[in-house]
């Protein structure tokens, strides 16, 4: 999988506040944010079908075949936030 992180929308927000308090934005909850993996034969469709709701989208990345990865899937917040003790 290749992945486009400059084509990622990203709040000017959210890149100063994880410059200010040290985490890295790419693993954020995401809410409002959809995440869709299309077929390249059905992309102008889908993305016609979306601007017609008035939804923006962007292509950011494709599947290049080979082999698998993992990804991380950990809540950077967690990390900055105070625990409370148990």
């Amino acid at each position: 999988m290749e992945i486009y992180k400059n084509e990622i929308p990203v709040s000017d927000l959210t890149l100063r506040a994880s410059e200010k308090l040290n985490f890295d934005y790419m693993n954020l909850i995401s809410s409002g944010m959809l995440i869709a993996v299309i077929a390249p034969e059905k992309l102008s469709e889908a993305q016609a079908e979306l601007k017609s709701e008035n939804i923006q989208s962007r292509i950011i990345g494709r599947f290049t075949g080979g082999e698998k990865i993992s990804l991380n899937t950990s809540e950077e917040l967690w990390k900055i936030l105070p625990q409370k003790n148990q």
